[in-house]
């Protein structure tokens, strides 16, 4: 009877613990949001490019300035936030994707045309690519072909 009695008070400080992570959980998540659309609004609610309202990001205009992730926006100080506000700009997705890529420096070399990686990582589907792609699974048929 004892044990049954501790698992029982065990399993009711548990739910009350479950309870306050959802409620922090959804807590932050609406804080986020508000401090999220109180940014767009300031910035115009426009993509600073080709001036869409839809499915905005915040981009740093600088990456190498940068102090925060924008997913942390809810929990750092009013001040850090106006500071960091500096540097941001509203892009959608796909200005934002065409920036990122275009201002590529992750250490490794940008996509050149006319390679096999071009064409299967990027897409490519120029006459170079493609004949890059045929003559690396050409290159790999005839090894394969050797070994047999």
């Amino acid at each position: 009877m004892k044990k049954t009695e501790e698992i029982l008070k065990y399993c009711e400080v548990f739910s009350k613990l479950a309870t306050n992570k959802e409620y922090m959980r959804d807590y932050m998540r609406a804080r986020y949001h508000k401090v999220r659309d109180k940014i767009v609004d300031d910035l115009g609610g426009k993509c600073n490019i080709c001036h869409s309202g839809r499915d905005l990001h915040l981009d740093h205009i600088d990456k190498k300035k940068k102090t925060i992730r924008m997913s942390d926006i809810h929990s750092v100080s009013d001040a850090k936030l106006q500071s960091e506000l500096k540097n941001i700009q509203l892009l959608c997705w796909e200005c934002h994707k065409k920036k990122t890529k275009d201002s590529w420096d992750f250490g490794a070399p940008k996509p050149q045309h006319g390679t096999y990686w071009n064409y299967r990582k990027h897409g490519c589907r120029c006459g170079k690519c493609i004949a890059a792609y045929k003559a690396q699974h050409k290159a790999w048929n005839e090894a394969r072909e050797k070994k047999i």
